[in-house]
């Protein structure tokens, strides 16, 4: 739906103000078509205010009170028609006959038709969209838009007379406005479908003497050698380019396209690294270059050193350029070198501190490199830029908990629930989410009370909010505090996600803590297939759960590996010291 909005947009205003000039409002003296122009009118300054809702609503009130116009029938029409393409076909069915039965009554009103006859080839009706476009070019022979877009239509038909027809409006166009790149590409594609390789490769030789220092007709012809497996020929075209015009990156990517297309990868790289280290290419090219040889070759290890030698001499002749900061961090992240990326995403900030998601962008890469300190150190100078964010208070104030400082963590969140709950509008999900961190950080600062408040404030901001029902359900289970409702916002999250390791170990505590250890034990032996890297609590769980289901062997084995990791844990100490179950 908001793709083909955004296709006919440009043509809104124009629709609504040629139709009626040139469909004519009809001059009665009955009070509901008076009436009719009244509330027409308005609907079309609403529109000019960009008050499209209310545009919509007044239109269609017109089309109430006098059914019988079909300018404002056509309004509506074409409106429903960008709404309801993707959503509502009887909307969509509705749309389109108004906007034919205007077309019918009125096919010279340029705007309106030009409208029909574009929503026909976008719905792929072709037969309709060449019934409008032929009507329009009989009526405005002039118009070089109605003839392209006729011709289009009938070279898309598929039927032989219409593919010639087509053929000849374009040469019509020629004639009138020379040759180009739009004129000459149709007519290659018509002569590629009959299999007319000569004619096709004749109209790019004529494109390429009308405009000898057009690129983009080297780049043509290079490209149809190229489908019609002519590689030597096509390479011949691309060089041309290339010497044309040194400081094109479309020409120099084409032709390093052409080496990966023949298998000459090495030569691939080659060419590409040579245009990225040319000094007359502009920065914009090379980033696009950058761009799209990255994609082609981040997880190539054997290509890394060359990729970090190229990203260093850039960064050399271009330091103070934030989006090559960004790339490289790009770059970085999907390699998994976190802290390098950080580096490069703090370059950035240093250049240009505006770009609040690059803040928060800073603190994951930081939180993704376990640097904690870093983390915070962020969160704070983020704020000295943006002190008006919840965002922003509330990743600080997670950092804060991470680093054990809960006063100021609670200090911090408290600060972004007030900006949160005070904005117009209100992000009801943000909420729920900052609300979900203020439970966990008043539950470690041992105020469970207030933190279970915190919770309940999450899931009603978002019930459906998937973090604050598993951390709600785990920590009532901790508590042994309703234990059944515990279960059912746990059974929540599995069915939500029945292959998250950290709502599977929730799941199998609160049954441990309600005594079915049977079935406890079926989901922490499932969490722990799942979870390649299970924590001291879910090797404590297990231990605990192996043990009541009556083998504590087993269960030994989990607690010395939860003790492993965490050797300073008395709890775990006096359990394996007695290899038995202890309560606290």
């Amino acid at each position: 739906m908001k793709k083909l909005y955004s296709i006919f947009l440009a043509f809104g205003l124009l629709a609504t103000t040629a139709s009626l000039s040139a469909g004519g409002k009809k001059g009665t003296d009955t009070a509901d078509k008076r009436k009719a122009d009244y509330v027409y009118m308005e609907a079309l300054r609403q529109e000019a205010l960009g008050n499209r809702d209310a545009y919509y609503t007044l239109m269609r009130r017109a089309e109430d009170l006098d059914p019988d116009e079909t300018v404002t029938g056509n309004n509506v029409g074409f409106y429903d028609v960008i709404m309801f393409s993707s959503s509502d076909s009887v909307m969509l069915n509705e749309g389109v006959a108004k906007m034919k039965r205007h077309f019918d009554v009125h096919p010279e009103d340029y705007y309106a038709s030009l409208n029909y006859g574009s929503v026909m080839a976008k719905l792929g009706v072709n037969s309709e969209a060449v019934r409008v476009w032929t009507v329009l070019d009989s009526i405005f022979p002039d118009k070089p838009d109605v003839a392209l877009n006729l011709g289009e239509v009938l070279a898309q038909s598929g039927d032989s007379a219409n593919v010639v027809q087509a053929l000849e409006i374009f040469n019509r166009l020629e004639k009138t406005m020379g040759r180009s790149l739009l004129l000459t590409g149709n007519k290659v594609r018509i002569h590629l479908a009959v299999n007319d390789t000569t004619g096709a490769m004749s109209e790019v030789g004529e494109l390429i003497k009308a405009h000898p220092g057009d690129i983009s007709a080297l780049l043509m012809a290079g490209d149809l050698n190229m489908a019609l497996q002519r590689p030597d020929s096509a390479l011949v075209y691309y060089d041309l380019a290339c010497e044309t015009d040194s400081t094109s990156g479309p020409a120099f990517y084409k032709r390093a396209s052409y080496y990966q297309a023949v298998g000459d990868t090495a030569r691939y790289d080659q060419e590409i690294l040579t245009s990225l280290n040319k000094s007359n290419l502009d920065l914009d090219v090379k980033m696009e270059l950058l761009r799209i040889y990255l994609s082609d070759s981040y997880a190539d290890s054997l290509k890394q050193p060359a990729i970090e030698q190229l990203f260093s001499t850039m960064i050399d002749r271009h330091p103070h350029e934030v989006d090559l900061h960004k790339l490289y961090a790009s770059y970085l992240v999907a390699r998994n070198d976190f802290a390098r990326a950080a580096e490069q995403q703090s370059y950035a900030l240093d250049i240009d501190p505006s770009d609040e998601n690059a803040w928060r962008g800073l603190i994951s890469l930081y939180i993704s490199a376990g640097n904690v300190g870093k983390q915070i150190e962020t969160g704070r100078n983020a704020l000295r830029y943006f002190p008006e964010s919840p965002e922003l208070h509330w990743f600080t104030s997670m950092s804060l908990l991470q680093d054990k400082q809960n006063g100021e963590a609670l200090q911090m969140v408290n600060k972004a629930l007030a900006l949160a709950r005070s904005a117009t509008p209100r992000d009801e999900k943000l909420l729920s989410q900052i609300e979900c961190s203020a439970g966990d950080i008043y539950y470690q600062d041992n105020q469970t009370d207030s933190a279970f408040v915190h919770y309940e404030a999450s899931l009603q901001h978002d019930p459906d909010n998937m973090l604050a029902l598993n951390n709600c359900a785990y920590y009532l289970a901790c508590q042994d505090r309703d234990l059944d409702r515990a279960e059912e916002m746990s059974s929540r999250t599995i069915a939500s996600d029945p292959d998250n390791a950290t709502a599977l170990d929730t799941y199998a505590w609160i049954l441990f803590k309600k005594r079915d250890y049977k079935t406890a034990k079926e989901f922490i032996d499932k969490t722990l297939e799942l979870e390649s890297e299970p924590s001291v609590d879910l090797y404590h769980h297990a231990g605990d759960i192996y043990f009541m289901s009556g083998d504590p062997v087993k269960a030994l084995e989990f607690w010395k590996k939860a003790l492993e990791l965490e050797p300073d844990n008395e709890l775990l100490k006096r359990k394996v010291k007695h290899r038995t179950y202890f309560y606290e």
